[in-house]
């Protein structure tokens, strides 16, 4: 059975997460990827974290790491002059790249898109950086806090003090993964029906920006800015083997079943207020909103105490309310459910053995995609590509000695 994306080949020319998570979906789903690494000794930024010194190690390491997962690498000093002739070849065989290099960058390593369209022109050219092609910020450098930042996502997030907190992983970086992806497939889908290649400007703060757009709706429409908060409709409370569930309380009929389960049903009637939770002045409660919110958040938390939060969820499951465990890392891939939807694989190693990777979240029924290679080391096919593209093992040997490769 085929894979959706096989016989797309991808230069990746990630160096940091955004990028590298979107062309592991592409990846994920068939597309020949062939990530271009900088050879160690020339690089000021390193592409790759935790870099280890010891090999052994280092492969042990990129063998968990799924960003790398279903790629090929090759090391190539794109700061040589004598490494234009392999970009050049490579280009020749390529269906898409991806870029993560901001726009003074790419221009100056000569791989900037009005550059590569000129070698290539039916080229699709993903565009991966922080604040986009053009714009006042588009050579600003950056990272995941600064994105969410701009995008409004850290300005509403954080504790009812009014202290900002940081998500628990990169969101702008992750969700630029899944956007550029999308704008990759787009755009395979117009050339097509066109034979026309294009460039996709993704910026992660625009993608952020997006994402905070389901709370801009309300704020565009009652012109007031937005309270910190995490949600207002999630809340998490301790149970009594000090673990936590997690409430949505997101219409009457989900308050009701967490009351009547836990035998609160005098509290049915405090939806409206539960729903206002964080949203009211704490000096001002001329409703007694607050009053009656106390009250029942009181009486939930004490509820809670008494059983094992297992106990608790298996017991709420039962009554139809919105409520799931709080799992710390070590539990999320035990969880019955994520087991069953595969969330957790095993891959072979041909030395390290059997190793654990995320699994893939879309569930294609007629050609899913799948995890057929674990991370390669930095360079590990650079021979095997250089020799796919003509080169001789004295050429090779010249060029590595030359530190081209």
């Amino acid at each position: 059975m085929s894979l959706p994306l096989e016989g797309i080949t991808v230069l990746d020319l990630s160096r940091f997460l955004p990028a590298a998570s979107g062309t592991m979906i592409l990846g994920d789903m068939g597309a020949n990827i062939i990530r271009i690494e900088t050879p160690q000794a020339a690089e000021k930024h390193l592409s790759r974290l935790m870099i280890s010194v010891k090999e052994e190690s280092e492969e042990r390491r990129l063998a968990y790491d799924c960003r790398f997962r279903n790629k090929k690498s090759i090391t190539i000093n794109l700061q040589e002059k004598r490494s234009r002739d392999i970009f050049v070849k490579l280009l020749a065989k390529t269906d898409v790249i991806v870029s993560e290099f901001r726009p003074s960058v790419a221009k100056k390593l000569g791989v900037d898109y009005e550059t590569v369209k000129g070698i290539k022109p039916d080229i699709i050219y993903c565009a991966v950086s922080g604040y986009g092609q053009n714009g006042p910020y588009h050579d600003l450098p950056g990272f995941d806090p600064n994105f969410i930042a701009l995008g409004g996502l850290l300005g509403i997030t954080g504790d009812i003090h009014g202290n900002h907190v940081l998500p628990g992983i990169p969101v702008g970086d992750m969700c630029a993964g899944l956007f550029s992806a999308i704008g990759v497939l787009l755009a395979l889908r117009v050339k097509e029906r066109t034979g026309k290649g294009q460039m996709i400007d993704f910026a992660v703060a625009d993608g952020v920006a997006y994402l905070v757009g389901v709370r801009h709706g309300p704020f565009f429409f009652s012109e007031g800015a937005p309270l910190k908060r995490g949600s207002r409709l999630t809340h998490t409370y301790r149970t009594k083997d000090n673990k936590f569930l997690c409430f949505a309380f997101g219409t009457p009929v989900y308050w009701e079943a967490v009351c009547r389960a836990l035998g609160m049903e005098q509290y049915i009637p405090y939806w409206k207020d539960i729903q206002a939770l964080g949203l009211e002045d704490a000096m001002s409660d001329p409703d007694g909103v607050r009053l009656r919110q106390r009250e029942a958040v009181d009486c939930l938390a004490k509820v809670l105490l008494t059983k094992d939060r297992d106990e608790w969820f298996t017991i709420l499951s039962r009554a139809g309310a919105a409520a799931t465990p709080v799992y710390e890392m070590d539990e999320v891939f035990s969880d019955p459910q994520l087991v069953h939807r595969q969330m957790l694989q095993e891959v072979e190693h041909p030395r390290i053995g059997k190793v654990k990777q995320v699994g893939i979240p879309i569930k294609l029924s007629e050609t899913p995609g799948s995890i057929r290679k674990l991370s390669p080391l930095r360079g590990e096919h650079t021979e095997e590509i250089l020799k796919s593209l003509g080169y001789t093992d004295g050429e090779i040997k010249d060029l590595r000695e030359s530190k081209v490769i």
